[in-house]
């Protein structure tokens, strides 16, 4: 029943007899083709998978032998791993310093102290130091200091310094977070002389002369100051005349200056003056008494003076 039902698919109906063979053939051939279609489709895919495979496994080569020919800049783990900071405005606690060494001695043994205060560990540090006379190591060591107190140290005799001026230096390195180093040095200048040399004359500083000041210099540097009228000046004005008063002083040189009478600021209208260093106002209409006149600079008293107004009479005419 099936072989009828495909056979009557193929246009064969029961009634005509066998079925003819050219059908058969033709169909084979139909499925033949489709199967070879589809036969290289699948191998064109095959390949460009390959293909896309292959190109993937050298790249992935070519990335290894890169990272293995060229590796990057090893980075310190203190470095990688430490925190932000400026390394300008991070300092240790640690000092260096000569002990026991004047300017002047006999001895050939260099004493010396290290401290490295710390309260943020509770264990020793262990620190390098190198000491130089005249630019030359004498010593290098590593000092074992604990955080809460100055360790002493000594060098030994130095048999081969000759007598003389000298210069030690001692240089610390402390190394700080991030990867930075700290490096704390000291100087001292010193002579050796024989045992039992007698000290007859210290080199003193070289006294060094300084440039005298002219008048002009001498008067920019003294303070400011009211001239005139002087402290206790008794001023007399006729009754009809203007009672102006002229108050001279010396300028600051930096600073803004008032004048005040008897407590009330005053314009300061200047008038011309021979130096830049003096100034001239007058306090006009000025009544029969006894005046102060305070110089002030921003808000502070430079000085102050006392005078005093007398009124003259005008004989009456005959």
């Amino acid at each position: 029943m099936v072989g009828a039902a495909l056979f009557e698919a193929m246009g064969w109906h029961a009634s005509d007899g066998v079925p003819p063979l050219e059908h058969l053939k033709d169909d084979v051939d139909d499925d033949m083709a489709a199967l070879d279609e589809a036969a290289e489709a699948a191998n064109q895919g095959n390949t460009l998978f390959s293909y896309a495979v292959l190109l993937g496994l050298l790249l992935y080569l070519g990335a290894c032998y890169v990272a293995f020919a060229f590796p990057p800049e090893a980075v310190p783990w203190e470095v990688e791993f430490a925190i932000p900071y400026d390394p300008a405005a991070m300092a240790s606690n640690c000092s260096v310093a000569f002990t026991r060494l004047p300017a002047i001695t006999s001895s050939r043994v260099l004493a010396y102290e290290i401290a490295a205060l710390s309260d943020t560990t509770m264990s020793h540090q262990v620190l390098q130091y190198t000491i130089h006379v005249d630019d030359v190591l004498v010593l290098t060591d590593l000092a074992i200091l604990p955080r809460n107190e100055t360790v002493a140290f000594t060098t030994h005799e130095l048999s081969d310094l000759s007598f003389g001026h000298h210069v030690a230096s001692i240089e610390l390195l402390v190394p700080l977070p991030g990867g930075h180093e700290e490096r704390i040095a000291t100087t001292r200048r010193f002579t050796l002389v024989p045992d039992g040399h007698k000290v007859v004359k210290v080199v003193l500083p070289t006294r060094q002369a300084r440039k005298a000041l002219s008048l002009d210099a001498l008067v920019a540097a003294s303070r400011p100051r009211i001239v005139a009228p002087q402290n206790g000046t008794v001023l007399r004005f006729h009754e009809t005349s203007d009672r102006s008063v002229r108050v001279r002083y010396r300028r600051p040189s930096d600073g803004n200056t008032t004048l005040l009478l008897d407590g009330r600021p005053q314009p300061l209208v200047l008038l011309p003056s021979p130096t830049e260093w003096m100034a001239t106002t007058m306090l006009a209409d000025v009544g029969p008494g006894r005046h102060v006149v305070t110089l002030l600079v921003d808000r502070d008293v430079a000085d102050h003076v006392t005078f005093t107004v007398a009124s003259e009479k005008v004989d009456a005419p005959m």
